[in-house]
């Protein structure tokens, strides 16, 4: 009877571990991976900077810049690189290529602030500080949310990176064996199918 329950046992224990292991895509490379972000965390007083990046169907791609310090977010910084085909110059958007945007749009700088409070410009370039972070229009912008890497880990883990059926499952560690990119797609989707971060870079700071 004894040997029947310990083999009922490992075998069940067997069975849950199948399951989660898949439900769970990346596993090794996830802790492996982790790894590396607790130790970089250590060694830069887990006061850093990263870039997370994003496009979309409609000619458009954009970057937040998010900086932590001792754990916090102190400052994010977001703006479109190129907003529906027009490219941002060097020196940053004006009022130039907001008129371009909003002539295509068949619109005008008054009919979208009447329609929103918001000047069109604010929604393509905007720094937030401290004592202000989320107070920028982010539902009219890609912006990321204000996370930590602590954040975009455990986010990887709980949801990112779950099994979901007819999903193509995305994780990539080229930022020294950090996340460089997570994230799953629901396949057969055609536009603007993914649901994760693209990392571009980390960097600590003093």
């Amino acid at each position: 009877m004894t040997y029947k329950i310990l083999l009922w046992a490992l075998l069940t224990l067997s069975l849950f571990s199948s399951c989660r292991k898949d439900d769970f895509s990346y596993a090794n490379e996830f802790d492996r991976s982790f790894d590396k972000w607790q130790t970089f965390k250590k060694s830069s007083n887990n006061s850093y900077k990263y870039t997370l990046t994003g496009y979309s169907w409609i000619a458009s791609s954009w970057q937040t810049t998010l900086t932590v310090k001792e754990g916090k977010v102190v400052a994010r910084d977001f703006y479109y690189k190129i907003y529906e085909g027009i490219l941002r110059p060097e020196s940053g958007w004006s009022t130039t290529e907001v008129d371009q945007i909003l002539k295509n749009r068949k619109t005008t700088k008054e009919d979208f602030f009447k329609e929103t409070g918001i000047d069109f410009l604010e929604t393509l370039q905007w720094i937030e500080k401290s004592g202000e972070l989320g107070t920028k229009p982010t539902h009219y912008s890609s912006a990321s949310p204000l996370y930590t890497l602590d954040d975009i880990y455990e986010k990887a883990k709980s949801d990112w990176l779950k099994y979901r059926e007819n999903a193509s499952i995305t994780f990539k560690t080229e930022n020294k064996g950090m996340i460089s990119a997570v994230g799953y797609g629901m396949k057969g989707c055609m536009d603007d199918c993914f649901n994760g971060v693209w990392i571009e870079s980390i960097e600590a700071i003093k």
